[in-house]
C-alpha cells in the first residue's frame, strides 16, 4: 500500500505502548486527532513510499527506535508468521550489541545472550516478565537450574510479531536487567484490520549433515468488528509446531599436559590429554499457541485476556568415542614439534591407551504456560493501565548413557590441518570381544519456575510548559524457584567382570549409527566404533533392567535432600517518572527522569548437613530496597538529526539457584579425584551497574537511517563461580560455589546504517542494505581454583560483531543475504598444575544465511531460507589453534514453506 504518515515530533512513548504493558506495538501508531496533540509537538510529513515486506518490516523497527524515550532495537516480523530468520535467537543476533553462543548446531537452546556484554538481562513476553528455570547454562547443556534466562527458542517465530531490545533503562521498566531489557512481542488482534483473516503455512525443514527432514505447519486466524451495543471485540488464535532435525560432529582434545619425554630435547613440550570423537544428532520440537481476546465497550474503556502456552524439545542421541592420553604412555622421542617458539607437540604416538565408547541421550525439555488478563481506562488527560499475569515454567535435562572401554596398542594423532586427525592400530574397534562394559547411569536436572504479577500504570498529559507528563506506577510480583521433586538426581549401576561382556546383552551394541563423521574432510579419525544402543534408554527402569541391573531409577532412587532448594522472591515496586518537552536555545528537547524504589524480599529453603540422611531443613529470610534512578534525554538539531543521552543505574539479582544454601555431592565411582559437589550462597548481593550512553541518530526517511551510540557501564558485585577441596564423612569433593566481586568495567560503542537505494534506476531500485558494527572491551576479576583472582575479559563476550544483510524487493519477489560475525570470545578458565592457567577461547566465525520470497498471487506465497551456507568450522582452543581444545561442524539447514491466506 502507499501512505503518508504524519507523527507528532516527538512521538511520546506511550504513544507506541501496546494496551497491555511497557513494550511497543509492531504496528504504525495511528495520528491522534490535532486536539489531543500537545501544543510543543509538531506535525512531520514523512517521505510517502511503498510499505510492504522487508521495508515495512524495517520501517516500523525505525520508527519504533525514533519515537522511543530510551535507547532500542528492534526486530519485526513482516507478516503473521515471518519473522526475518528461522528463530528468535537467529533474529536477536542480528541486533547490535547483542552476541549469542552457539547451541545445537546453533538452532535453539538458552545461548547465553548477552546486551553489550551482560548476559544479566530482563526477558519480558507482551511486557511480563517470564523465566526458563534450567537447561542451557553458558552454552553447556544441563547444568544451570534456577536461572533467570529466558530460552527464545521455546517461542515459535511464526507466533512473534516483533522483539525489542531496550539497551537503556527508564523507571516504568521492570527492574533487574542490568544490561538491558528484551521484550517478545505476540500478534494481537487490534495489529490487524476490522474484519476476519486467516491462513495457514506449510512447510518442511532439511539437515544436509542429518540428511533428514521434518514437516511443519503455522495456522492463524483473527476477527474483529464493531457492534452497535457491545462495542469493538476482536479474537486471534495462532497455532504453530515445528520440527527441524539437525546434527552436530564434534572434535574434543584433551587438556595440555607437560611431557619431558615426548620429544626429545624438550623437557616442557606440551601433549594433549585425549583425543575424543562424538555426533550428536536429532530434533528440536517446538509447539506454540496464542489466543487473545480484546473487548472496547466504549472510547474509555479497552480490556483483553490471554493464554499462550509453549513447549520446546530437544530430543537428542550422541555417540562418542573418548581416549585417554598421559605424559605415562606417550611413546618417548616420538613427539613432533610445530616449530618456531611454540611448545606444543604436534603429533605423538601413544602406547597401551583406554579407549571408552558412549551411547546417550541427553533431552532437554522447556515447557512455559502464561495466562494474562488487563485493560485500559481514558478519560480526558488521564490514562490508567492494569495488567496482571499468571505462569509456570519447567526444565527437564534427562541423560541417560553407557559406557565400555577398550584396550588401543598404539594411538597417533596429528594436529596440523584444518582438523586434527588420528590412528589407530593393533586393535579392531567392531570386535566386540574387546570391550568391557563399565557403567550405566540415570541423570535428571528439574528445575521449575512459578511467576505472578500485577502492575498499575497511570500517566497524566499536563500539555502545558516544559512538563509534559507525568508517569507513575507500582508493580508487585511473586517468584518461586524450586528443583524439586528429586533436585539433582544421578544414578548408576557398575557391572561385575561376571556381567560385563557384550555378547551378554544381544542387540544392544553396534556399529555407530554415524558413518559420514565429518563428512566433507579427508583426516583420518577414530574409525567406526561400537557404541550402545539409544532405542531403550528413554525408559530409565527399562534401560536398566535391559541390563540387568538389581537397582531402577524407581526401585532405588532416594532423594538427595541435600541438593533440593526453593525460593520464593517477592518484589513491590514503585516509580514516577516525569516526562518534559521543550525548546531550549532554539533547539526542541524531550526526555524523561524518574526514580523507581524496589523492595526484595527472599525466603530461601534448603538443607544442610554431611549426608542427606543427616541434612536438616534451612530457612533463611532477607529483605532490601534499591532506589534506581535514570534520565533519558534526546536534543533534536533538526527533524532528522539527533542526540541522546541517558544514565540510569540497574540491578539484577543473583539467579535462584546461586542463592540455594543446599549441598550436591557427586561421587566418581571410577575416579575418586573426580568427586565434585556445589553448594549456593545464600549471601550473595545483587550486581549493580552505573550506566552511560550516548547516541547520535541520523534519518534519511521513515526507513533508512545512520547513527553512533558510545556505552559505558560500571559494575560492582559481579557473581564469580570458584572451587575448594572440602572433606565430608571422610571423602574429599571438590565443590564449587560463588560470591561477589568487585569491580567491572564494560565499555564500547555501535554504528548501524540501513537504506533502501530508491533513486537507483528500475529495477535496481529494490535493492536494500542493512549492516552494523559493534565494539565492546571489558574487564572483571575471575576467581579461578589454583590461579586466585585474576582480571580477565568477560566469557562469551567478542570484542567486535557485526551484521551486513542485503536484501532486495519488487513487485512480488523478495530476497535477503545475511552475514553475521563475532570475533574471539573467551568462553572459561581453568587452572592445571603443569601448565597453569588456561584460557579457554572460541575463535571468530561467521553465519552466511539466505532467503527467497514470491507471492504467486496476493493469497498465496512460497519462501525458502538457508542457514549456514558456508558450513564453516568452530574452533575452541587453549590459546591457539596448535593447542585446540574443541572443533565442530554444524552442517548446513534448509527451510521451504507455502503460505495460503484468505
Amino acid at each position: 500500500m502507499h501512505a503518508k504518515i504524519k507523527l507528532p515530533a516527538t512521538a511520546s512513548l506511550l504513544a507506541l505502548l501496546s494496551a497491555a504493558s511497557l513494550p511497543l506495538s509492531a504496528k504504525t501508531t495511528p495520528t491522534p486527532p490535532k486536539d489531543e496533540i500537545p501544543a510543543d509537538e509538531k506535525i512531520v510529513d514523512l517521505e510517502v513510499f511503498e510499505v510492504k515486506g522487508f521495508r515495512s518490516s524495517l520501517s516500523s523497527a525505525a520508527e519504533i527506535k525514533q519515537s522511543s524515550a530510551t535507547i532500542v532495537d528492534s526486530i519485526v516480523a513482516t507478516d503473521i508468521d515471518k519473522l526475518p530468520d528461522i528463530n528468535a535467537s537467529y533474529a536477536l543476533s542480528r541486533v547490535p550489541g547483542v552476541q549469542l553462543a552457539h547451541t545445537f548446531s546453533g538452532l535453539g537452546g538458552n545461548g547465553a545472550v548477552t546486551i553489550r556484554g551482560l548476559n544479566q538481562i530482563t526477558n519480558t513476553l507482551d511486557g511480563r516478565q517470564v523465566i526458563t528455570p534450567g537447561g542451557i547454562a553458558n552454552g553447556t547443556a544441563g547444568v544451570g537450574v534456577g536461572q533467570r534466562t529466558f530460552d527464545y527458542s521455546q517461542i515459535p517465530s511464526a507466533l512473534i510479531a516483533g522483539i525489542d531490545v531496550y539497551k537503556t533503562a527508564a523507571a516504568n521498566q521492570i527492574d533487574g536487567g542490568l544490561g538491558g531489557l528484551v521484550d517478545v512481542r505476540m500478534r494481537k488482534p487490534s495489529d490487524f484490520a476490522e474484519g476476519y483473516g486467516g491462513g495457514i503455512t506449510a512447510g518442511t525443514s532439511y539437515s544436509a549433515l542429518r540428511d533428514k527432514n521434518e514437516q511443519n505447519y503455522n495456522v492463524f486466524f483473527n476477527a474483529s468488528k464493531k457492534t452497535e451495543g457491545f462495542g469493538k471485540i476482536g479474537l486471534l488464535v495462532a497455532l504453530s509446531d515445528i520440527t527441524t532435525p539437525w546434527r552436530e560432529d564434534a572434535i574434543s582434545i584433551g587438556n595440555p599436559v607437560a611431557s619431558s619425554t615426548a620429544t626429545t630435547g624438550v623437557p616442557t613440550a606440551l601433549i594433549s590429554s585425549g583425543y575424543n570423537v562424538n555426533s550428536s544428532y536429532g530434533e528440536f520440537k517446538t509447539e506454540g499457541f496464542n489466543a487473545v481476546l480484546e473487548w472496547q465497550p466504549n472510547q474509555s474503556w479497552q480490556f483483553y485476556v490471554g493464554y499462550n502456552p509453549n513447549k520446546w524439545r530437544n530430543i537428542q542421541d550422541t555417540v562418542q568415542f573418548v581416549t585417554a592420553l598421559s605424559a605415562a604412555n606417550v611413546v618417548p622421542g616420538s613427539g613432533t614439534m610445530f616449530g618456531g617458539s611454540s611448545t606444543a607437540v604436534r603429533s605423538a604416538t601413544f602406547a597401551n591407551v583406554t579407549g571408552t565408547a558412549y551411547g546417550f541421550t541427553r533431552d532437554l525439555e522447556n515447557k512455559l504456560e502464561m495466562f494474562n488478563a488487563g485493560g485500559r481506562y481514558k478519560a480526558g488527560d488521564l490514562t490508567v493501565k492494569f495488567d496482571a499475569n499468571h505462569y509456570t515454567s519447567s526444565n527437564r535435562f534427562y541423560n541417560n548413557l553407557v559406557f565400555a572401554s577398550v584396550n588401543i596398542p598404539s594411538l597417533t594423532y596429528d594436529l596440523a590441518g584444518d582438523i586434527p586427525s588420528v590412528r589407530i592400530a593393533g586393535v579392531d574397534l567392531q570386535d566386540p570381544t574387546g570391550y568391557r562394559l563399565n557403567q550405566v547411569n540415570y541423570r535428571l536436572f528439574p528445575s521449575n519456575t512459578e511467576g505472578k504479577a500485577a502492575r498499575i500504570d497511570a500517566e497524566y498529559n499536563i500539555q502545558k510548559g516544559f512538563l509534559s507528563k507525568v508517569a507513575a506506577g507500582i508493580r508487585y510480583s511473586a517468584t518461586t524457584s524450586d528443583n524439586y521433586p528429586t533436585g539433582l538426581f544421578l544414578g548408576s549401576y557398575s557391572f561385575s567382570p561376571s556381567n560385563n561382556l557384550l555378547s551378554q546383552y544381544p542387540g544392544q551394541w553396534g556399529p555407530s549409527p554415524i558413518k559420514d563423521f565429518y563428512t566433507g574432510y579427508s583426516e583420518p579419525q577414530i574409525p567406526l566404533y561400537l557404541t550402545g544402543s539409544t532405542a531403550v534408554m528413554r525408559d530409565a527402569n527399562a534401560f536398566y533392567k535391559t541390563y540387568g541391573a538389581t537397582n531402577t531409577p524407581d526401585t532405588s532412587a532416594t532423594v538427595n535432600r541435600l541438593s533440593l532448594f526453593d525460593i520464593e522472591e517477592t518484589t513491590t515496586a514503585f516509580y514516577v517518572m516525569p516526562q518534559f518537552a521543550g525548546l531550549i536555545g532554539g533547539y526542541r528537547i524531550d526526555g524523561n527522569i524518574g526514580l523507581r524504589a524496589v523492595e526484595t524480599k527472599e525466603d530461601t529453603n534448603g538443607f544442610q548437613g554431611a549426608n542427606s540422611a543427616s541434612a536438616v531443613p534451612l530457612n533463611l529470610q532477607t529483605s532490601y530496597w534499591n532506589y534506581l534512578p535514570s534520565f533519558n534525554g534526546r536534543i533534536h538539531f533538526t527533524e532528522q538529526l539527533s542526540l541522546r543521552t541517558a544514565v540510569s543505574k540497574t540491578i539484577t539479582r543473583p539467579n535462584f539457584g546461586s542463592l540455594s544454601p543446599s549441598l550436591t555431592l557427586n561421587a566418581n565411582p571410577v575416579n575418586p579425584a573426580l568427586n565434585s559437589g556445589s553448594q549456593g550462597n545464600p549471601d550473595l548481593k545483587p550486581i549493580r551497574g552505573t550506566n552511560f550512553d550516548l547516541s547520535l541518530e541520523y534519518y534519511f526517511n521513515k526507513s533508512d537511517l545512520v547513527y553512533l551510540a558510545g556505552f559505558r557501564k560500571e559494575v560492582k558485585g559481579f557473581i564469580s563461580s570458584f572451587s575448594e577441596q572440602r572433606t565430608y564423612e571422610g571423602v574429599t569433593y571438590v565443590i564449587s560455589t560463588s560470591k561477589n566481586l568487585n569491580p567491572a568495567t564494560i565499555q564500547g560503542f555501535e554504528a548501524g546504517f540501513q537504506k533502501f537505494f530508491t533513486f537507483l534506476p528500475k529495477p535496481f531500485d529494490g535493492f536494500g542494505l542493512q549492516s552494523n558494527f559493534t565494539y565492546v572491551d571489558s574487564s572483571t576479576p575471575t576467581t579461578v581454583t589454583g590461579a586466585g583472582t585474576v582480571d580477565t575479559p568477560l566469557t562469551n563476550l567478542s570484542r567486535q560483531s557485526y551484521n551486513i544483510v542485503g536484501m532486495y524487493e519488487k513487485g512480488p519477489f523478495s530476497a535477503r543475504v545475511a552475514y553475521n560475525y563475532r570475533s574471539d570470545f573467551v568462553t572459561g578458565f581453568a587452572y592445571f598444575v603443569n601448565t597453569g592457567l588456561l584460557r579457554q577461547t572460541m575463535l571468530g566465525y561467521g553465519d552466511l544465511d539466505a532467503s527467497l520470497n514470491y507471492d504467486i498471487t496476493k493469497n498465496i506465497q512460497i519462501a525458502i531460507q538457508a542457514v549456514n551456507l558456508t558450513n564453516k568450522l568452530r574452533y575452541q582452543v587453549y590459546g591457539s589453534k596448535q593447542v585446540p581444545s574443541n572443533i565442530y561442524l554444524d552442517g548446513r539447514q534448509l527451510m521451504a514453506s507455502v503460505t495460503l491466506r484468505f
